[in-house]
C-alpha cells in the first residue's frame, strides 16, 4: 500500500474513533486542520453529565498542557468553538459538569482526533 493511501486510511480510522465510542460528543468539521477552529457539540442525554446545568470543556493539543472552554447551551445540546494551534497535530477533550468529579470522559478516556494537514510523511 503507497504511503498516501496507508496514511489516508489510518486518519479516517482515528477520525471514526473520535465519534464512534459514544455519541455524546461530536468533533467538527470531520477532518479538522491546524491554524483553524473546529466546533464541539456535546448531547448531555442519557449520558453521566444529563442533568448538570453548566458545562465546561477541558481541551488539549498535547498531553502536557490543557485549556477550558465553556459550552453554551444551543437546542438542548452544549457547544463551543475552539481554535487549533498552527503546530497541532491532535486534539483531546472530556466535558466536566460543576466539578472535576462530574464529568465523562468517554468511559474512561478522552474523545480526540488526529488534525489534517495538506503534507504526507512517508517513512
Amino acid at each position: 500500500m503507497k504511503p498516501l493511501a496507508l496514511a489516508a486510511t489510518t486518519l479516517a480510522v482515528t477520525s471514526v474513533a473520535a465519534y464512534g465510542a459514544a455519541s455524546w460528543l461530536r468533533i467538527s468539521p470531520a477532518q479538522p486542520h491546524p491554524g483553524a477552529t473546529l466546533t464541539v457539540t456535546y448531547d448531555p442525554k442519557g449520558g453521566p453529565l444529563e442533568k448538570a446545568e453548566t458545562l465546561t470543556l477541558v481541551y488539549g493539543f498535547d498531553e502536557w498542557r490543557s485549556d477550558r472552554a465553556g459550552l453554551q447551551p444551543r437546542g438542548g445540546r452544549f457547544e463551543t468553538e475552539v481554535r487549533i494551534p498552527s503546530e497541532a497535530a491532535y486534539f483531546w477533550c472530556r466535558v466536566e459538569g460543576r466539578t472535576e468529579q462530574e464529568s465523562d470522559t468517554n468511559r474512561g478516556g478522552v474523545w480526540g482526533t488526529y488534525l489534517y494537514t495538506d503534507t504526507l510523511v512517508s517513512g
